[in-house]
């Protein structure tokens, strides 16, 4: 009976040796590494999962606003006024000049109608005649001769009107081309020239002008 017992403990014994051998050879279980997620481009850094965007993703487009045009403002032309209308007259000579001594009178019943102004000088009268081309401009002529000096002149020129003042008043300017012959002299002398003609209704003119 001892023996069984003894016999019993020997092999109880083996046994738990045999357990304890077998668990101080068995290898160490090795983990199975864990799957770290990667970003699609940058990767770990430092531990963590970077926020890289990916670039290949399409990112919806931020709407911008088209800047509003402010047209341009046309400028308003001011209203140009009208030139006061010439009346057609009559109208009177006045003398605004001298040119050696002279005197001038005259009237225009019509600035369409050819007119004579005299010219009164100490030693000649002459009457220059201006036959228009419209209502502002023409040609004019005159001739005269001093005997005993043995002067001759033989002129030919334009004339143009033009507004004086607001009461209707005209400037008449003469650019004339004078033919002198005096003393062994032949030749052109320019001769310029100016007189108002003003609106007036006490003139000879007939009642139709």
């Amino acid at each position: 009976m001892r023996k069984q017992q003894s016999l019993r403990r020997v092999l109880a014994l083996s046994l738990f040796l045999m357990m304890v051998m077998s668990c101080v050879t068995l290898p160490p279980r090795q983990q199975t590494p864990s799957a770290t997620p990667k970003s699609a481009v940058g990767g770990i850094s430092g531990g963590e999962i970077a926020n890289t965007p990916d670039p290949t993703s399409n990112p919806t487009p931020v709407p911008t606003m088209a800047p509003t045009s402010h047209p341009t403002p046309v400028p308003t032309m001011a209203p140009t006024s009208s030139p006061t209308p010439w009346p057609q007259g009559p109208y009177v000579v006045k003398q605004i000049r001298s040119a050696g001594g002279e005197t001038i009178s005259g009237e225009v019943c019509s600035l369409t109608d050819a007119f004579g102004v005299t010219f009164k000088a100490p030693a000649v009268t002459f009457i220059t005649r201006f036959v228009p081309q419209n209502d502002s401009s023409g040609n004019l002529s005159y001739a005269y001769s001093l005997p005993k000096a043995g002067e001759t002149h033989d002129a030919t020129g334009t004339y143009t009107l033009s507004l004086a003042s607001a009461d209707g008043t005209l400037l008449l300017s003469m650019k004339v081309s004078d033919h002198v012959v005096f003393k062994g002299f032949d030749g052109i002398m320019p001769v310029n020239y100016e007189f108002n003609l003003v609106p007036s209704m006490n003139t000879s003119c007939p009642a139709s002008h």
